[in-house]
């Protein structure tokens, strides 16, 4: 059932995490009590025809649609979803419901919950602990904190200087104006990565850590920046198949070598969540 989840559409063009790891602290961390005003979780129906789909909208407000709990969950603490083996390391105590059954979830912020004008970054940590919250609240979700060392691979510069092209949107330039559905037809916003194995990577305003934590979605293990990078970046890339694949694409590998990047083992301190008690919602 797993396997299934994670080929639906809504894995290709993925809620990208628009903070980086070094945000994660942050994230879980009590805060000034940020609330949706109006929050609505329903099962989805048996053999539902509709598509899945799972969006920051606008004045803060939240929808995803006939989406596995485990997206959701993971989409709060800006973990990446696609790769289960690398989101279980992140995150301990998935219970079994989260990745066999689907919900349907709309949630409205209180006007004052996301200023407009506000950077990227800003406006969509603040829907994230909002989403935090609602977890708290509608699913009683309890999570500890720990931080320990792992298995990861370190995003780096490679032995070549980075041919990383800089973006031509600055960081101020990412408010509430720009383009930052995760599914949007006009193509990726603010911190947004569009694409996958076959597809490449398309993004027009990522940084560094945008980019490891997109890649980890196709990785055994977490993928942590540590290339000292700085800014914001354009990319766009052929797509890339898994090394014994396909002889005409290159290896992800070999693809981030044309970027001046590479991906190092290395065992890494890193904050982990453990799901110490979480029960299914009820229809409301």
């Amino acid at each position: 059932m797993r396997k299934l989840i994670l080929t639906v559409n809504v894995g290709i063009r993925l809620l990208l995490g628009l903070l980086g790891a070094q945000h994660l602290r942050l994230l879980a961390q009590p805060q000034s009590p940020i609330k949706y005003e109006v929050a609505s979780i329903r099962r989805s129906k048996s053999g539902d025809p509709r598509r899945h789909e799972m969006e920051f909208l606008p004045g803060g407000r939240f929808r995803s649609m006939n989406i596995p709990f485990f997206q959701v969950l993971a989409t709060a603490y800006n973990i990446p979803w696609q790769s289960i083996e690398a989101l279980e390391i992140r995150i301990k105590g998935i219970p079994g419901w989260m990745f066999s059954e689907t919900y349907d979830i709309e949630a409205k912020a209180e006007n004052t919950s996301v200023a407009s004008g506000v950077s990227a970054k800003i406006r969509n940590e603040r829907i994230r602990l909002m989403l935090q919250g609602l977890l708290a609240d509608r699913l009683k979700l309890r999570v500890r904190r720990e931080t320990t060392d792992v298995e990861a691979y370190a995003l780096v510069v490679g032995k070549l200087p980075s041919k990383m092209e800089k973006s031509r949107i600055a960081e101020e330039a990412c408010t509430e104006s720009t383009p930052f559905a995760p599914i949007s037809p006009s193509g990726p916003g603010c911190h947004q990565i569009q694409g996958g194995t076959g597809r490449g990577l398309h993004g027009a305003a990522i940084d560094m850590s945008d980019l490891a934590l997109f890649l980890s979605n196709w990785s055994d293990r977490p993928i942590v920046d540590v290339s000292g990078l700085a800014g914001l970046y354009a990319i766009k890339t052929e797509g890339w198949s898994p090394a014994g694949g396909d002889p005409s694409h290159p290896t992800l590998d070999e693809l981030l070598n044309r970027l001046g990047l590479r991906l190092v083992s290395k065992k890494v301190p890193l904050e982990i969540f453990v799901i110490e008690h979480v029960e299914k919602p009820s229809d409301n």
